[in-house]
């Protein structure tokens, strides 16, 4: 099964750490769209962004200067929540999954 963009409220196939593909890819993409169309109209971004005009464009479009990508834990067999930012309009992917032994930790002290 694929671990590449899953929807929120989904099973998860593997217990892992998941980030979300609209802060991880989108949001990225997005702001360098938002300074490409300022300078095709011929506004330095630079300029924009000194009286607060390019921010808040991003914060318009769901898009944070220096936000950290968001980042979750979820077990196998559980459902996907949502990114606190991008609510249902995400997707999540696997970032690095977790190897259990299927023992517990205290079983090995015996």
């Amino acid at each position: 099964m694929s671990t590449a963009n899953l929807a929120p409220n989904t099973l998860v196939p593997k217990t892992g750490v998941y980030y979300c593909v609209m802060c991880h890819d989108v949001a990225p993409a997005l702001r360098r769209k938002a300074e490409s169309m300022a300078k095709e109209k011929g506004v330095d971004p630079k300029k924009l962004e000194e009286v607060g005009g390019l921010e808040g464009i991003y914060r318009a479009m769901g898009v944070g200067s220096n936000t950290p990508v968001t980042r979750k834990r979820f077990k196998a067999g559980k459902r996907f929540g949502v990114c606190p930012r991008h609510k249902y309009s995400t997707g999540w992917t696997l970032e690095k999954e977790e190897i259990t032994t299927g023992k517990k930790w205290w079983k090995f002290w015996k």
